[in-house]
């Protein structure tokens, strides 16, 4: 009988309960997500770094399978990948294809044509006619395609790269522009109208990526974060929009537009206060293009010497902050991909050497900007 009403005056209670929550019009709040890596952090958002030196660098291998669900293979022509004319190295550049696919990550490939930096020396030397480029171009795009299946294998493709100086015209440093020119049919007009003409490879290279493949096409540059007066790169925005709005016109193939990313810690704050950086995403969206944040990272800076500021706690803290905010900007505007330019510390001795520009140090332990980057990603929701 005891037992009988000790049941009777719980069940009780657990109606007054609810009825009290009913009465209230409240409801617990849900459990915070329990996030453990960044492929995780946010559903709408795919992150991953590119997969340079998974081969020499366990951290690196590790990392990227257990953290990302992309990554981004390089394919530089001049550095080894296009020997001569008709003559390619495909070795290194499709075993990061195939490490990304058999680990079951998205893969994105950065870049097939850019300035003279990235194209060999026989190639950017000379003087060509405009049939003999097409001919090379065709045939480089053919090869990469065709070469391991990564027609496809490959998700996305970075056709071109830095293609628009900081004053907003074309570069000139370019041996592809031999090509010749065509006239702009943006139809934009006053501040946005920026060039008469446009370089034929770029409508070429993106019209060879589809006779191929079905994969997105993107194109890529830097310092388009914003158009605002005060910027000194913001005709180099306006000219990438031109760009992009000529050909989407012209039916040239394009899917998608590649923000790098590249910045010092505490240089960031200017594009949060502004509003700027989320302004420029709607803005690229806007054309019906998928936006991506392709290449992040913030470094220390150089000092007046060129040599890497001191490592400090304030820069740490920093540096998470950066990373914070640039997440949960990105996101919340609809950038649908991620990537940060590299994954440890110091293991690209060519870029931001010894400047601490990425989430993980030197000997692959996380630190306080993965914590600020993740929970970015999170909040952003």
């Amino acid at each position: 009988m005891n037992y009988l009403k000790t049941n009777v005056m719980i069940l009780s209670l657990l109606i007054s309960l609810c009825i009290a929550c009913s009465d209230s019009g409240t409801t617990p709040p849900p459990p915070a997500p329990v996030v453990n890596s960044l492929k995780e952090a946010n559903p709408k958002v795919l992150f991953g770094a590119h997969a340079r030196g998974f081969d020499m660098n366990p951290s690196i291998a590790s990392i990227t399978k257990s953290e990302f669900n992309i990554s981004q293979g390089l394919w530089y022509a001049g550095f080894g990948g296009w020997t001569a004319k008709g003559v390619y190295n495909f070795t290194d550049f499709n075993n990061q294809i195939n490490f990304l696919k058999e680990n079951k990550l998205g893969t994105h490939i950065h870049m097939l044509v850019g300035p003279d930096f990235y194209m060999p020396s026989w190639l950017k030397n000379q003087k060509w006619t405009p049939q003999d480029l097409d001919a090379q171009l065709k045939d480089m795009i053919d090869n990469i395609m065709e070469s391991n299946d990564n027609k496809n294998k490959v998700d996305v493709w970075n056709v071109a790269n830095e293609l628009i100086d900081d004053n907003g015209v074309y570069r000139t440093d370019m041996v592809w522009n031999q090509m010749g020119w065509e006239d702009d049919k943006s139809g934009l007009t006053g501040n946005d109208y920026m060039n008469d003409k446009h370089p034929i490879f770029v409508r070429k290279a993106f019209e060879y990526c589809r006779l191929k493949t079905r994969a997105k096409l993107e194109y890529r540059d830097y310092n388009i974060e914003t158009a605002s007066p005060s910027s000194f790169s913001n005709r180099k925005q306006r000219a990438v929009y031109q760009l992009l709005k000529h050909m989407i016109v012209s039916k040239i193939p394009i899917d998608a537009i590649g923000i790098q990313g590249h910045y010092d810690i505490g240089n960031f704050s200017k594009y949060v206060t502004t509003g700027d950086l989320k302004f420029s995403i709607e803005r690229f969206k806007g054309l019906g293009l998928e936006v991506y944040m392709t290449e992040v990272d913030f470094g220390t800076g150089k000092n007046s010497d060129n040599t890497p500021k001191p490592w400090t706690a304030a820069l740490a803290e920093q540096q998470k902050t950066d990373y914070y905010n640039l997440m949960k900007i990105s996101a919340q505007a609809g950038v649908a991909r991620i990537y940060t330019w590299g994954v440890i510390d110091n293991f690209d001795k060519g870029w931001k050497f010894d400047e601490n520009p990425l989430p993980w140090d030197k000997d692959g332990k996380k630190k306080s900007a993965y914590e600020g980057l993740k929970q970015g990603l999170i909040d952003a929701r």
